[in-house]
């Protein structure tokens, strides 16, 4: 990476392509090259490197972008680089590319993540074609001894007319995705805080039952947007609830008029049923990202902002001001990955 303005402390983590095959990679605050993972061996794409609460990195292996029948895995590694676990699919389905995430430790170790089965669905209604290889979603959540003790599944609680395409997919694809969960996370009560980039929604799932709790944006949203100009996010990602219960999402921006991607911060007001406004970053000049991105909070205060399409990582402070600025490049090119992500410490988990 090359850094263009400022100084943070925090590294930067991501999944790298090249013409050997891919690559986990850190990247220190200069931009350089400090530590780096090698899966060419495998021969197939890395995405989604990320350093979990235990200290160990994940990172998805595998050519699917979602959809496709295609089989990937998400592999557990060290800082030092043994790897240590695998995550499969069950039996019938496929693993998505696009999240995990570890909790607990020991017996108590879960991992959460998203898979995805495929049925050939009439599109037609929608705008789409007739006979469509169309995936649904499952959100997992995998026990220490590998099996699966909880499964939320798409195709049982989500309209397949819920999918708000103005990207063009539905009405040309033979194979495609009617939601496209692209992030899991939690908010302060352990309940999934889900991202359907294809719903133009953020959605709430209570982790015992599947109960949906609440729904942001889309079709079936419950939530009337204030003091936003652009009347809510499009085909976001990154979704974060924040200590003090806020909403602050990626948002691409897909649909607003004219096309930027930004970093937005809500307050919900969950008995008035409304998201308003309070905080947002556009960069100058203004950037658009179709898909992908990353936004986190940071410890002191400023807001990380990853338009990883665009090879572009932001640190900015709670006035908007750039404090930290760098261009990710390969072989002297401005590179694309899936997420450029924060991290304190190499070596062992420490929030950024």
């Amino acid at each position: 990476m090359q850094r263009i303005s400022g100084s943070t402390s925090r590294y930067a983590v991501t999944g790298v392509q090249t013409a050997s095959g891919g690559y986990a990679v850190a990247f220190d605050p200069s931009g350089t090259i400090v530590w780096y993972h090698d899966f060419t061996s495998t021969g197939l794409q890395v995405s989604d490197v990320m350093m979990q609460p235990n200290g160990n990195f994940t990172a998805f292996i595998g050519n699917t972008s979602g959809f496709q029948p295609l089989e990937g895995y998400y592999v557990e590694f060290t800082p030092g680089g043994k790897e240590v676990h695998t995550y499969r699919a069950a039996a019938g389905y496929y693993m998505d590319d696009h999240e995990i995430k570890l909790t607990g430790a020991g017996t108590e170790k879960k991992a959460h993540y998203i898979t995805f089965s495929i049925e050939t669905r009439d599109l037609s209604d929608i705008g789409g074609l007739s006979a469509v290889a169309t995936a649904g979603h499952q959100i997992v959540r995998e026990n220490a001894s590998g099996s699966v003790e909880f499964s939320w599944d798409a195709w049982d609680r989500i309209g397949v007319d819920e999918w708000l395409g103005d990207d063009n997919a539905k009405q040309t694809r033979t194979a495609t995705d009617f939601d496209h969960p692209n992030a899991i996370s939690f908010d302060g009560n352990g309940n999934y805080i889900v991202s359907w980039r294809n719903l133009d929604q953020i959605m709430a799932i209570e982790p015992q039952t599947g109960s949906i709790l609440w729904r942001v944006g889309g079709a079936e949203g419950q939530y009337e947007f204030v003091n936003d100009p652009e009347g809510g996010f499009r085909k976001q990602h990154s979704p974060k609830i924040l200590a003090n219960g806020n909403l602050l999402v990626y948002d691409n921006g897909t649909g607003h008029d004219p096309q930027e991607t930004r970093a937005v911060e809500y307050k919900l007001d969950h008995s008035a049923h409304t998201a308003t406004l309070v905080w947002e970053y556009r960069h100058v000049p203004a950037i658009y990202t179709g898909f992908v991105g990353w936004v986190e909070r940071l410890k002191n205060g400023s807001t990380w902002v990853g338009f990883s399409l665009a090879g572009r990582a932001v640190e900015v402070d709670p006035a908007g001001n750039v404090t930290w600025e760098s261009q990710l490049r390969i072989n002297g090119l401005d590179g694309s990955v899936y997420r450029l992500l924060p991290v304190a410490s190499l070596y062992s988990y420490t929030a950024p």
